[in-house]
């Protein structure tokens, strides 16, 4: 006889009946701590040695001497640290250690949880070679040499006597507020400023290459700047490579008006730095070079204007002597009368030099005054006036939406007041 099994309703069940089920139900729920604590302590107990094979990018070394990197391959990649302490021990280490090159890494997983990311203890490195993105970049750049973009004799030399500079960068970015505080700056210790028109472009992403080849033709057609300004902060190596990019190098380099290339670090290098006129380790070192151009340029001004009463004055001293010794009266009279003029041609020349200094002065003073509005309309506040609300998690500032996941809370911050927010 076949027997059957019913389940028994809900009105059969005693209360700690209905508790204990109503548990088994419902799932176990990890705090972010518990959980990450749980992750640390998984990846600790089975990654303690370990060998992983990668090509080294983005390689820095820090002030106390720790050297970070990052391991990738086609698909992934992976944050490495050598410690100074490390490398004490084992001096050769460092040899080893060459951005684009392909090596094999020893060493223990570790899980950083407040920054929630994985991180490989390196304690050996091998070298195996140079890795493919490594060569890909090589061969591109022979490619540019051999199409003369990087050749010195098509470099311009950057106008002494310049006056308007075209920034190519974003509007939204921080570089152009740094470089606006580095003109506002120096133009106090300096003899005039420039005149700074932006052309907005994206530095980053699938729209920034077209966007500045587009604005590098843009200001060749409105034919104000004197010397462009390719500008950009620091950034992986994913991050600047627009600035690797073959459209954009051809662009730099076939530029009429004279290109600075000022992107990221000191550290940081790419193809543009090549093929522009002149390169700066960063945009606010660009800022500050244009300046110290235009000051040695207005001391030149001074120095010969200088040369050119000093040798009025000798003139006229020659002649004055001839007169003295001269001894017809009307050639006394001539002279003198030659004299006079001179001494009137020097009046003219002084009020010509002081209204000009003073207007230079005056123009100088108009473009700081602009240049203070154009920085305050940056301000974050005013752009929250405008409509705009900031996004910031765990107090950080969230600038791109990848940053974000489902279930994290936010913080709205408006002019006048913050929300918080759940993502969903």
């Amino acid at each position: 006889m076949l027997s059957t099994y019913a389940d028994p309703n809900e009105e059969d069940l005693t209360p700690s009946d209905q508790a204990l089920a109503e548990e088994f139900e419902s799932p176990f729920i990890f705090t972010v701590s518990e959980f990450t604590k749980s992750l640390t302590s998984i990846i600790r107990s089975n990654f303690t040695s370990i060998w992983i094979k990668g090509e080294i990018s983005d390689l820095a070394e820090s002030a106390l001497g720790h050297i970070y990197f990052k391991l990738k391959d086609e698909h992934a990649l992976l944050q490495a640290t050598v410690f100074k302490s490390q490398l004490v021990r084992n001096p050769a280490l460092k040899a080893n250690i060459v951005a684009g090159t392909i090596v094999e890494c020893l060493g223990s997983l570790t899980f950083y949880e407040k920054r929630g990311s994985c991180q490989l203890l390196i304690q050996e490195i091998r070298s195996i070679g140079v890795g493919d993105l490594q060569l890909a970049f090589l061969a591109q750049r022979e490619k540019f040499i051999k199409e003369g973009l990087f050749a010195p004799e098509h470099k311009q030399p950057l106008p002494l006597s310049a006056t308007h500079i075209g920034i190519i960068t974003s509007s939204t970015g921080a570089v152009i507020s740094d470089m606006l505080n580095a003109f506002n700056k120096a133009a106090k210790h300096v003899y005039g400023t420039f005149a700074l028109t932006l052309y907005d472009t994206p530095v980053q992403g699938s729209d920034a290459a077209s966007g500045i080849v587009k604005q590098i033709k843009c200001a060749h057609k409105e034919g104000l700047a004197d010397i462009l300004v390719l500008a950009r902060g620091g950034g992986s190596i994913e991050e600047l490579a627009v600035f690797n990019n073959p459209a954009v190098v051809r662009a730099v380099a076939l530029s009429t008006i004279p290109i600075i290339s000022a992107i990221g670090h000191e550290t940081d290098w790419v193809f543009t730095d090549e093929a522009a006129d002149y390169r700066t380790s960063t945009p606010t070192a660009a800022a500050e070079h244009l300046l110290k151009n235009r000051a040695r340029w207005i001391e030149n001004i001074l120095a010969l204007r200088m040369v050119a009463h000093e040798q009025i004055r000798m003139k006229l001293r020659t002649l004055t002597y001839e007169i003295d010794r001269a001894a017809p009266y009307k050639l006394q009279s001539l002279l003198k009368n030659k004299i006079n003029t001179h001494h009137h041609q020097l009046r003219l020349l002084r009020y010509a030099c002081t209204r000009n200094l003073n207007a230079l002065v005056q123009t100088s003073r108009n473009e700081l005054s602009r240049l203070n509005q154009l920085l305050s309309s940056l301000a974050p506040q005013q752009i929250l006036k405008r409509g705009y609300a900031a996004i910031e998690k765990d107090k950080t500032r969230i600038t791109h939406a990848a940053a974000l996941k489902k279930s994290d809370r936010i913080t709205l911050i408006f002019q006048d007041d913050t929300h918080t927010a759940d993502i969903r």
